[in-house]
């Protein structure tokens, strides 16, 4: 089991924005989750439930989606064991500025730099296939916020 809590500007868990692609491979690794897949800016691990995105040699996005061997929490919340609402509610509330939406109900918050991707009652594995759930939490570097050096502009 790996607990990947979302903290702001930092990372996931062990993840760490900024760092770079060896150092989340050998860290996965060690945690008893090797790369996966590879796929050009993107690294696969634990069943494709966890992907990172890279901006040249660096962590830039950590995309989590649900799996038995996750626990991905954001302010003490299981991300995957809540109404997609309610987790929009929450993570909105700690958002000084609107969230942006694209197509397909995915919503970006800038200025913590997470993404909720797609809600929908098919990834409610924890609550019996009966509520909206978001497919994916990611998080990114917020605008301005400067990690290991490395600065989304």
């Amino acid at each position: 089991m790996i607990e990947l809590d979302i903290k702001v500007g930092i990372g996931a868990g062990p993840l760490r924005l900024g760092t770079t692609r060896q150092q989340t491979r050998v860290l996965m690794n060690n945690l008893g989750y090797p790369l996966e897949a590879e796929e050009g800016a993107l690294d696969y691990f634990c069943e494709n439930a966890i992907q990172l995105e890279h901006k040249g040699d660096l962590v830039r996005f950590i995309g989590i989606s649900d799996h038995k061997e996750i626990e991905c929490t954001y302010h003490g919340q299981d991300m995957f064991d809540i109404d997609a609402k309610e987790l929009f509610s929450l993570v909105a509330k700690n958002e000084p500025i609107t969230p942006q939406e694209s197509p397909g109900e995915t919503y970006f918050f800038s200025h913590q730099g997470i993404n909720l991707w797609e809600a929908d009652e098919q990834y409610d594995r924890k609550g019996g296939y009966t509520r909206p759930v978001y497919a994916q939490a990611g998080i990114e570097t917020p605008t301005g916020v400067i990690t290991n050096e490395y600065q989304i502009a």
